[in-house]
């Protein structure tokens, strides 16, 4: 007696032919980070298999987690390499450290400082009206004025992160309601 099998194609899992990360180039908090990774076959198509977080080039700035996550512990750059099947992808990310998410309002002419101590900053204000940001201890400015600044500084002693509302030819338009966040990067 002869016994025939059929295999049903169907049950033979898909081959992973590449692993889609959405960027995660900066983190600026602590703590579980989800990523948004999907494994694709050959024709590009989403495969239902799991990616992983394998492993971490330096484990105390990012440790693997479950189920396509890992863990943010200390401000600096890192490697973190995933796995889905047998395709491997390793992606770099940044950790900063959030220090001052402020709401501020500064009368016309004056200025909002932030001490800091020597580190690289980021600082990042979105104001109402024109405001000058500005890094006193380092030559860093966004120079003219504006309502969306971004401006990255390597302090190498101690100095402030100063917000102007400045009055242009002693006339002004009142006080500026701005936000401030101030971003201590790695490195």
């Amino acid at each position: 007696m002869i016994l025939l099998l059929a295999c049903n194609a169907a049950s033979v899992p898909p081959e992973v032919s590449s692993i889609r990360v959405d960027p995660v180039t900066e983190v600026t908090s602590f703590g579980a980070v989800f990523l948004d990774a999907q494994a694709l076959g050959e024709a590009g198509q989403r495969l239902p298999v799991e990616v992983v977080v394998t492993s971490s080039s330096d484990p105390e700035v990012l440790r693997p987690g479950t189920s396509g996550s890992f863990e943010c512990l200390d401000s600096g750059v890192a490697e973190l390499t995933l796995q889905a099947g047998h395709v491997v992808k390793s992606v770099p990310v940044e950790v900063s450290r959030l220090l001052v998410e402020r709401a501020l309002q500064i009368a016309e002419g004056d200025v909002a400082e932030v001490p800091l101590e020597p580190a690289r900053y980021r600082a990042v204000v979105h104001s109402d009206r024109p405001v000058v940001l500005r890094f006193e201890g380092a030559d860093c400015t966004s120079g003219l004025a504006g309502t969306d600044l971004t401006v990255d500084c390597l302090l190498t002693r101690r100095g402030q992160v100063e917000v102007e509302n400045p009055a242009p030819n002693g006339v002004g338009d009142g006080d500026a309601v701005a936000e401030l966040e101030l971003v201590r990067l790695p490195g």
